[in-house]
């Protein structure tokens, strides 16, 4: 990945409550303490969550999607709720957990990547960074449960695609440049008749004056 030109405006983040449901389904364990779906474990302590962060940004499949990224540290401090900036990880009581590290720190990537471009917080591009980072961070298992929730949740994940367009046959070209001519014609001849009226209603005018 490589560092893109700022952001210039904000963007509405219209999947972030899609997202929260997503991963609470696919991962989130039922009570605090307790290990979460799809092999999601918990943590007891800060540390025990700095140590796994330290061990998943050093990972080499990590490393080669987002070295430049991730090249700075990362802090992480206890705090009462989950966020993340671009240099600083929060991480409450609640989540301790595996994927709760691996939600913060795509966000970190992302606002590293994306430092100040059109992007939504919990956008295409961040899900897709998630899915890796839940992937070699969690597991094969935990990634599918995650990307199968986005699915049910109408979560977007893949990159936008765009429809291709066919080339245009010659038959096709002159039939387009037959309605092109067409339409000029008769936006001359509006143009004529406008004048025409134009004209009349001054020479009314002028012998009326008269």
């Amino acid at each position: 990945m490589q560092l893109r030109k700022r952001r210039t405006e904000h963007v509405r983040d219209s999947q972030r409550s899609k997202v929260y449901t997503a991963e609470k389904e696919a991962l989130r364990p039922d009570e605090v303490g307790q290990s979460g779906k799809s092999g999601n474990k918990s943590f007891q302590t800060i540390e025990e969550v700095e140590a796994y962060l330290r061990w998943l940004i050093q990972r080499a499949p990590i490393q080669r999607r987002y070295k430049r990224e991730l090249y700075a540290r990362v802090y992480l401090k206890a705090g009462k709720g989950a966020h993340a900036t671009a240099h600083v990880i929060t991480i409450p009581k609640w989540g301790r957990t595996m994927d709760v590290a691996c939600h913060e720190l795509a966000h970190v990537i992302i606002g590293r990547h994306y430092p100040r471009d059109n992007v939504q917080s919990h956008g295409r591009e961040y899900c897709k960074v998630y899915l890796d980072l839940v992937r070699f961070g969690i597991g094969a298992e935990a990634e599918e449960a995650l990307k199968q929730s986005f699915r049910r949740h109408r979560v977007k994940f893949t990159k936008a695609t765009t429809r291709a367009v066919a080339p245009m046959t010659p038959e096709k070209r002159e039939a387009m440049l037959e309605r092109l001519e067409k339409a000029r014609r008769v936006r001359c001849a509006n143009a004529r008749a406008t004048r025409l009226v134009a004209s009349s209603n001054a020479a009314l005018s002028a012998g009326t004056d008269c």
